[in-house]
């Protein structure tokens, strides 16, 4: 059985699902936190979460993290990722910068590279900005 990624929750989501198995809501406060701010790459790792959660969890989820394949930045301060996948595949992604904020992040995979690249030169020219995938 090919278990989902425990980034595909919500926090609500997560909270709902370990309540639905007995677990109070602080858990999932616990294990987002060790997700999103630590950035552990195993369940085992969170050693401030009962094992029974833990367990749960591993049982349920994988935590799946993309690895940094190559990086180009550009004088601008454009940076451009490619990533690789647990299955082999690529994704490249974009990030643009700007004088005054974070212009945009556009991923330039799956067939959508036009339509992206169209949003992405709207975001450079925008001084509102564009945050998207």
């Amino acid at each position: 059985m090919n278990k989902p990624s425990i980034y595909g929750l919500t926090l609500d989501q997560m909270t709902a699902w370990l309540g639905e198995r007995g677990h109070k809501k602080f858990r999932a406060t616990q294990v987002w936190e060790w997700l999103y701010r630590k950035r552990v790459t195993a369940f085992s790792d969170m050693t401030d979460v009962h094992p029974e959660c833990v367990e749960l969890l591993a049982d349920h989820y994988t935590i799946l993290t993309l690895e940094e394949h190559t990086k180009q930045e550009s004088l601008d301060g454009t940076v451009k990722f490619l990533f690789k996948l647990v299955d082999g595949n690529l994704i490249e992604t974009v990030l643009m910068r700007h004088k005054i904020r974070l212009v945009g992040l556009c991923d330039n995979s799956s067939g959508l590279q036009h339509w992206l690249q169209l949003l992405c030169q709207r975001a450079a020219e925008e001084e509102s900005g564009f945050i998207g995938s």
